[in-house]
């Protein structure tokens, strides 16, 4: 029974992780035509808040979707499913590296878009250019540490897949060494019961070859006191007929 419930559980986690990468996969694509659309309807003076803000709901949607996708790793103290869990962790790792790769490309198309605002607005003063220079350096700063952040946070990712792998592998190795000492003590138990079997065996022919050699004495015996009773009838019948011979040859 518990085989089966487990691997119904398996079954279980598996359609809910297909239809998490499903959704994964339709929330990227929306992402991507939002970009597209966006892209088209952007004004040519586009706002650089506006940018920083959507910038990080990107990276934010982004990193809450890896932490997503790490926190759905299946239970470490399965048994059964270990190969399961690393084709699903694999599975992960790639995800989360296609959204690395989706959010590299929304950032190349923002620094784009912003290199063609800056090219169609009209020269602005002295001090005015220098401003911009300055907020796009720190734009390209916050970018670096977004991409920083979010690299971290994968690779935190990664090794908490790596060390869930590695207590799986713990898990199942204790499982196996606890099965054959469980083994090991049964095969002794039962080469225990199988001797004193034999031994109550043997005992019990004893028994049966000692009872049959008293009966077989017990018979000599009786053969014995047979003989001798019926010796000592004829011996009395010869007596009896000498005797009946000496009386009659008196009276004769």
């Amino acid at each position: 029974m518990r085989s089966i419930s487990t691997a119904g559980g398996h079954e279980q986690q598996q359609q809910q992780q297909q239809q998490q990468q499903q959704q994964q996969q339709q929330q990227q694509q929306q992402q991507q035509q939002q970009l597209e659309q966006h892209q088209l309807e952007v004004p040519i003076h586009l706002n650089d808040e506006q940018q920083q803000q959507q910038q990080q709901q990107q990276t934010a949607a982004a990193a809450a979707a890896a932490a997503a996708a790490a926190a759905e790793i299946p239970n470490t103290k399965q048994q059964a499913g270990l190969q399961q869990q690393q084709q699903q962790q694999q599975q992960q790792q790639q995800q989360q590296q296609q959204q690395q790769q989706v959010l590299q490309q929304q950032q190349q198309q923002q620094q784009q878009l912003q290199q063609q605002n800056y090219r169609h607005q009209p020269a602005p003063p002295h001090h005015e250019q220098q401003q911009q220079q300055q907020q796009e350096q720190q734009q390209q700063e916050q970018q670096q540490q977004q991409q920083q952040s979010t690299t971290a946070r994968v690779a935190a990712l990664l090794q908490l897949c790596r060390e869930a792998q590695q207590a799986a592998a713990r898990s199942s190795e204790e499982a196996e060494y606890v099965q054959q000492q469980q083994q090991q003590q049964q095969q002794q138990q039962q080469q225990e019961h199988l001797q004193q079997q034999q031994q109550q065996q043997q005992k019990l022919q004893q028994q049966e070859t000692y009872l049959c050699l008293c009966l077989l004495f017990l018979l000599l015996l009786l053969q014995q006191q047979q003989q001798q009773q019926q010796d000592q009838l004829h011996h009395q019948q010869q007596q009896q007929q000498q005797q009946q011979q000496q009386q009659q040859q008196q009276h004769s």
